[in-house]
């Protein structure tokens, strides 16, 4: 793909030298002087700069897309299914939302608003994995089977006997600060310090942390 840096250099730079480089360069043709010859390997060079740099941003949003299924993945792992009652109505409403996103040129980006639109609404949780599933036998994406694999992989690290310690967030979510906080307070209690534990663990319920106890680790969530 070419950006046209040489044309437009040799255009506004060489114009007052020999606008024969100029002709020669939009005709893909030798050119004739020196100076020419030079802005020639300069927009090389910035051809392939421009080039690299569409890679870049190519991969950011294959980085973006991946992380935004990931976080999908882990809040449907989050979902408790109860044995309850699906509610026929939930489902009709959250399906016709899915369903006007479908008809609107099939757009996939309001279908999968209308996921994040599920995860959200008022209702139990068996209700929401249903509808997921149902959304899912459209959209192909295996919600239900990575959330269910997800949620065993929590559920394993959550009974380790490792005797590392382990932090899991009920959400899936990863946050550095608080699993570093999570750790400090497992040191200051394995230490006795349970003065210097209890100021982290109001440090984290100040930041809407709640932090929960489990064997080798902690859970926490956001309230």
């Amino acid at each position: 793909m070419s950006h046209g840096y040489l044309g437009k250099m040799l255009d506004l730079l060489t114009g007052a030298y020999n606008r024969a480089d100029v002709r020669n360069a939009h005709n893909s043709l030798p050119l004739e002087t020196n100076i020419g010859r030079l802005f020639d390997t300069f927009s090389w060079g910035l051809e392939l700069v421009h080039e690299q740099a569409d890679k870049i941003l190519l991969w950011d949003d294959l980085d973006n897309a991946q992380g935004t299924y990931n976080k999908l993945i882990n809040r449907i792992a989050a979902l408790k299914p109860a044995g309850e009652a699906v509610d026929e109505d939930a489902v009709a409403a959250l399906k016709s939302k899915f369903t006007a996103a479908l008809d609107n040129d099939l757009n996939t980006s309001l279908a999968v608003t209308a996921l994040y639109d599920v995860l959200k609404y008022d209702t139990n949780d068996d209700t929401k994995l249903a509808v997921i599933a149902d959304f899912d036998r459209v959209l192909s994406l295996s919600l239900i089977e990575k959330a269910d694999a997800r949620r065993a992989e929590l559920k394993k690290q959550a009974v380790s006997g490792s005797g590392e310690f382990t932090v899991i967030s009920e959400s899936g979510e990863s946050d550095a600060g608080i699993e570093a906080l999570l750790k400090a307070r497992a040191n200051a209690k394995k230490a006795k310090n349970f003065a210097e534990a209890d100021r982290i663990r109001d440090e984290l319920k100040a930041q809407g942390i709640e932090v929960t106890d489990i064997p080798n680790g902690a859970k926490w969530k956001r309230i």
